[in-house]
């Protein structure tokens, strides 16, 4: 009789622990929430976020204000996530940069693993191979034939040291073993205009931001760089399928809270958020910004931190790849 009463005095205190958590996942949100977008106003990831932060408002009947804080290759952003108050109300939309920095850095401000915790995957960006009118390749092994007839040759613009399109030339080069000279400008404009111009042959980026270039006829689209043909382009061939089984390479955009953040917190926003992925007019919204929509657990958004903190780090190492 003794024992079976302390064991109702703990599964009282048990549920009187558990008690808070709920309450607050009930309750949240009570004020405005933050969310950091750790790139300038305007961009593809600006987009995304301000299309988030419209949905989850009205779902969670509450303000969820944007915030950008660009720099150090979301860095800055990202840093200030980090060192918010883990109650809910700070969230970062970090892009793939999360897992290129740390190997490209000589320092890191925090320690993503250590530091942030996964709410919710959100969606990964169709990336795109093109080239300049002037080069004669109309396919993928064609401009491969084309650069190791004259290695010396051909460039590919980049938006920076380091930047998602400096790492796909870099994986082009290891897993084509070729040579393609990446040429690095102040951003992406600037680098879409060599492309354009002439002054580089070769580009990776969003097709987003290259479509009206293509549909213009002043560069022509080889391949896509996912693991699949695009829904936004149905016609246009995988990296994959063109003769490079390996090369898959994707930015993705994904929430996260300061570390120690409630857990109930964050199974509600990732409910949340995987509701509104689910929503048929948010996908066409996420496919006209070039990108798939990707809901899932935060514990797949961890473990794909891990894998392409390790894939990526791996790819900057090997070609000796250093911030500037």
């Amino acid at each position: 009789m003794i024992q079976c009463k302390h064991l109702t005095a703990l599964f009282v205190l048990a549920l009187a622990a558990l008690a808070p958590a709920a309450s607050h996942a009930q309750d949240y949100p009570t004020k405005p929430v933050r969310i950091i977008v750790p790139w300038p106003a305007g961009g593809g990831t600006d987009v995304l976020g301000r299309l988030m932060a419209a949905r989850l408002g009205s779902r969670l009947d509450q303000s969820f204000v944007v915030d950008n804080r660009a720099g150090a290759a979301s860095n800055i952003g990202m840093a200030a996530v980090a060192s918010a108050a883990p109650d809910g109300y700070t969230l970062g939309l970090a892009t793939s940069n999360l897992a290129i920095n740390p190997a490209l850095m000589a320092s890191m401000p925090f320690d993503p693993a250590r530091d942030l915790v996964p709410v919710a995957l959100v969606a990964k960006g169709t990336y795109a191979l093109a080239v300049h009118p002037a080069v004669p390749a109309q396919n993928v092994q064609q401009l491969l034939a084309l650069v190791r007839g004259a290695p010396d040759r051909f460039n590919a613009s980049t938006a920076g040291v380091g930047s998602p399109g400096h790492l796909a030339v870099a994986q082009l080069n290891a897993m084509a073993g070729i040579s393609v000279t990446p040429i690095h400008y102040k951003g992406g404009a600037p680098a879409m205009n060599a492309a354009v111009g002439g002054e580089t042959q070769i580009m990776f980026t969003s097709y987003t931001t290259m479509a009206p270039l293509v549909q213009a006829g002043k560069l022509r689209l080889l391949a896509v760089t996912g693991p699949k043909r695009s829904r936004a382009l149905p016609d246009a061939p995988t990296v994959v399928e063109s003769g490079l089984p390996r090369f898959v390479f994707e930015e993705w955009y994904a929430f996260f809270a300061p570390a120690k953040t409630p857990r109930a917190v964050i199974e509600r926003l990732n409910a949340e958020i995987r509701a509104i992925l689910d929503d048929p007019t948010v996908i066409e919204q996420v496919l006209s910004l070039g990108a798939e929509v990707q809901p899932g657990s935060p514990e797949a958004l961890g473990t794909l931190l891990t894998s392409e903190t390790a894939r990526l780090g791996k790819l900057v190492r090997d070609a000796n790849i250093k911030a500037e």
